[in-house]
């Protein structure tokens, strides 16, 4: 029996692998049973692992390392092309330089980079993530005050966390200007000193766009490095599947 790989799911995962294509490189390793993905940016981290339902037929003893370089450009392109079975399948053949993807008369040779290029992250999760500011499990109500705040907050290319008199909030604003106009909405209570931590927006949207859907099975917390003035915040599935990690900016307020 050839191998197979599910296209929708490879999709979702080379998507969710590389926040959005927003990492330009991606390494994905998969067993008979199961895979993971371990990628890193200057500003996050993505931790994913599971089941294999994505690619049938891998040998027991095999793993199938994916290395690929642009991978918007140079697999998902390609990946749109496929026209798959009734089963949202396709033929996939490993080769020691690059996959080759049948389905009917089509057919795709993607080649692999070298594993040098690929900013991957091996451990389970990041050496500290600072003390805690707060935490919660994500609910709808956070999910929408998210997207109200997001209307403005791409043109300010950032977005703050604050607590403040035990009160946190969320925040649309440039606090390296002082006469900028901004938009703060409260989510929630912490006995945490006053504090602001800014992420770059960008970053922050392409984890909150990945997790829609299933966003109220995640764990959200942000905590405050005090070593570098900064924070991070992370977001972790209930049944550890999927972690994302997203590294403070710096700014001189």
């Amino acid at each position: 029996m050839p191998n197979k790989v599910n296209l929708l799911e490879f999709q979702d995962v080379l998507r969710r692998s590389t926040l959005n294509f927003s990492i330009d490189n991606v390494g994905m390793s998969f067993g008979k049973d199961s895979f993971r993905v371990g990628m890193r940016s200057p500003n996050a981290i993505v931790i994913l692992k599971g089941d294999n339902s994505i690619i049938s037929g891998i040998a027991p003893t095999d793993t199938w390392d994916l290395n690929f370089s642009e991978p918007s450009k140079n697999v998902k392109a390609y990946f749109d092309l496929i026209i798959p079975d009734d089963q949202d399948e396709a033929v996939i053949e490993m080769m020691n330089e690059k996959i080759v993807v049948k389905s009917g008369g089509q057919k795709s040779n993607l080649f692999f980079c070298s594993e040098h290029l690929i900013t991957k992250f091996d451990r389970e999760g990041p050496r500290t993530d600072g003390d805690l500011m707060f935490e919660f499990d994500i609910t709808q109500e956070f999910v929408d005050i998210f997207n109200l705040v997001k209307k403005v907050a791409g043109g300010f290319g950032k977005i703050y966390f604050n607590v403040e008199n035990g009160e946190v909030s969320i925040e649309s604003t440039d606090k390296t200007n002082s006469f900028s106009n901004g938009m703060r909405m409260v989510i929630g209570q912490s006995e945490f000193d006053d504090v602001s931590v800014c992420f770059d927006f960008k970053t922050f949207n392409n984890v909150m766009t990945l997790i829609n859907g299933d966003a109220t099975d995640f764990h959200f917390r942000i905590g405050y490095i005090p070593q570098s003035g900064g924070g991070m915040a992370s977001f972790i599935k209930g049944d550890d599947s999927e972690k994302y990690f997203v590294l403070s900016m710096r700014e001189n307020v």
